[in-house]
Parts: structure tokens; sequence; C-alpha cells
């Protein structure tokens, strides 16, 4: 059963038909019959020329797909791809029909007239013509109806491959982006456990077992491009953890919750606070004697979630450890791609000496549609 949609906006050939039948025929036939015959005898009128229209319209429609059905079979017989026909060449098929399909209609309106005993005029040459350019017009209603009805289509489905194939580009960018970042990750990990072998192998030992519980997060989050900033919390402490194995009492850290903000319920790019925690103990912590404290503060501002990560260290361009700043720029293209303008990336100078990070992003991140 059609529903008023399809009748509305037929989608395919039998949504068409229907549609005729049923709205745009008795439609049509009622203003021809007004302006034809004006208001005497309009019902009995305008039900016959409904009919005579019905009965056209069924018959070019099915003299359509039997030419369609012939065109098919010989390219078959061929051995060639049978070519798509476009609505122009249906239309041609059915105002070819036309003249042909009239007189059937007729006559099957003139047996229906007589057998219900309703008064009703046979069609003379001039009727005829009018019926023909009746049909016609019908025919050309019907078509661009449906031509319209196929560019909104593929208008739609263009829409929406774009829309897959960008969703597929941002998961594979980032999902290059976090296999880039784990070996990083896990050679300044390695590097940690080795400095504590020669000098304290149980100690060694209880970070190997921490280690591993760092890359085990770390594993199950990389198979997503996303994860809870639960799990961003946990993988951030997990790592100062191992790294306050390494400095003892040099290293100081804090991880806080804001107030209003479950970590659980928003999620995050993996890795995306991670990186900046391990920079401020490589890069301002482990170059002073004296160690210092790094913070990790995420709390709800609005609808934005606001994580600032900074240390008391050295400062900006002042280590001496070496560094590519590929674990920024690849944070922030991550951010862009993620959130695009709605998430922001902020590396400075922390007053009273040291690094901050900001990262701004929406506590409700964007789903990519599907296809």
């Amino acid at each position: 059963m059609a529903s008023l949609v399809d009748i509305l906006r037929p989608k395919s050939t039998r949504q068409t038909l229907i549609a005729g039948l049923l709205l745009y025929n008795p439609l049509i036939s009622a203003a021809f019959t007004f302006v034809l015959g004006g208001g005497r005898s309009f019902v009995p009128s305008w039900l016959v020329a409904t009919f005579i229209a019905d009965v056209t319209m069924t018959l070019c429609f099915a003299g359509v797909m039997v030419v369609r059905r012939i065109d098919r079979a010989i390219y078959a017989r061929r051995g060639l791809a049978e070519p798509k026909r476009s609505l122009g060449w249906s239309f041609a098929v059915s105002a070819a029909i036309m003249p042909a399909a009239l007189p059937v209609s007729f006559a099957a309106a003139g047996a229906v007239t007589r057998a219900l005993g309703v008064e009703w005029r046979g069609p003379d040459f001039a009727a005829y013509r009018v019926g023909v350019g009746f049909g016609l017009v019908m025919t050309l209603l019907f078509f661009l109806a449906r031509a319209r009805s196929q560019a909104r289509e593929a208008e739609q489905a263009a829409a929406a491959r774009i829309r897959d194939l960008e969703n597929k580009r941002l998961t594979a960018q980032l999902s290059a982006l976090t296999a880039e970042m784990n070996p990083h990750l896990l050679f300044n990990a390695l590097n940690t456990v080795a400095a504590l072998i020669p000098e304290d192998p149980e100690r060694a030992e209880e970070v190997v077992v921490q280690l591993a519980d760092l890359y085990r997060g770390v594993l199950r989050s990389a198979r997503a491009s996303r994860h809870p900033l639960a799990d961003e919390l946990r993988l951030c402490t997990a790592y100062l953890e191992v790294e306050r194995a390494r400095f003892g009492d040099r290293l100081v850290f804090d991880v806080t919750v804001g107030p209003g903000l479950d970590p659980a319920a928003v999620e995050v790019p993996v890795l995306v606070l991670q990186p900046f925690v391990e920079n401020a103990v490589k890069h301002g912590i482990a170059p002073r004697a004296r160690g210092g404290t790094v913070k990790l503060d995420v709390a709800l501002e609005g609808g934005n979630v606001k994580a600032v990560v900074e240390d008391d260290g050295v400062g900006l361009g002042a280590s001496t450890a070496r560094g590519s700043g590929t674990a920024v720029e690849n944070c922030r293209e991550r951010i862009a791609l993620t959130y695009g303008g709605a998430g922001a990336l902020v590396l400075g100078e922390r007053e009273g000496g040291g690094t901050r990070v900001e990262i701004t992003f929406p506590a409700r991140a964007p789903r990519p549609e599907a296809p």
C-alpha cells in the first residue's frame, strides 16, 4: 500500500503509476473537464475523463515495460550489456504508444458507461486530438516529476557518499596519528624502566607491572580513534606513576576533576592529554635538579571541557631534551579534525615559570553520520 509520501513524491516507476492513478489523473481530469465543459454534467464527465486517463496511463506504462523487456532480451541475445535508458527514452516510448492507447481507452469508457447506464457521447476527431494532447501533457508532467525525484535522490546519495568518505578519511587520519604517537610513548616508558634496573631491580619489576597496566590501556584505546575522558585520565595517571618511580621525590603530580564533570560520559581523541603530561615531565621537570610539579586539571565550563596541563619546570625553549614538536602538532591536528572550530589548543608559558597547555573542546563530541 502506497503511503501519502509515496503518492506526493514518487521515487519509483510503481510509485509514479500509483500517484498518477490515485491523485494526479483525477486532478488534471477535473481541470480539463471544467475548462472544456464548465459545470454542466461535471461529475459524470469528470469520472469518464479520469477513467480514460487511468486506462491510457496504465497502457503507456505497460507498453514501456514491454519495450524495456524486449530491449533487454535483444541485448542479452547479442551478449551485450544493456545500456542504461534515460527518462527521456521512456517519455518518447510513451508518446509513441499514446495514439494507439487512446482508442482503446475511449472504447473501454464507452463499454463501461453503457453498462452503468450513464449517458456519454462517443469521441469525435476533435475529442481524440484533445485526448492526445491531454495525454501528452500528463505524461510529460509525470516524467518531469520523476526526473525531479531522481535528481533529488542522486543529490542525497552524493551527499551521503561525501559524508561517508569524509568519515572514513577522518577515522583513517586519526588512527594514523594515534599509531604514530604510541611508539613515542613506548620508547620513553622503556627508558624509564631501563634507568631503574641497575639501581633498584625490585622497583624496576614493580614499574614493569605498572607499565604493563599502562600499555594494556593504550592498546585497548588504540582500537578506536576516541575513548572516554576517564580512560585518558587513567593513562595520564599511570604514566605519571611510572615516571615517579624514576624521579622519586623530584616529581610531584596532581590530577583533579572539577565538579559536575563525569569523565566517563565525555569522549575525547585517544592520547590527546597524555603527550602533554609526558612533555611536562620530560622537558619541564627532568632538566631541573630539584624537579617540580605537574598538574592536570579538567573542568566543565558551560558546554565545554577545559583541560589544563601545567608544570613549574624550566619553561618553553629551556629544556635540554631534544624534541621535534610532533606530539603538539599531532594533537592540534587531531583536535581540529574531531571538533573543527569548536576545539582549541593553546600552548604558552605558565605564570610564575614553567609551561601551560590549555585544551578546550565540546563536552559532546560530534559523531560521524551513518552512510
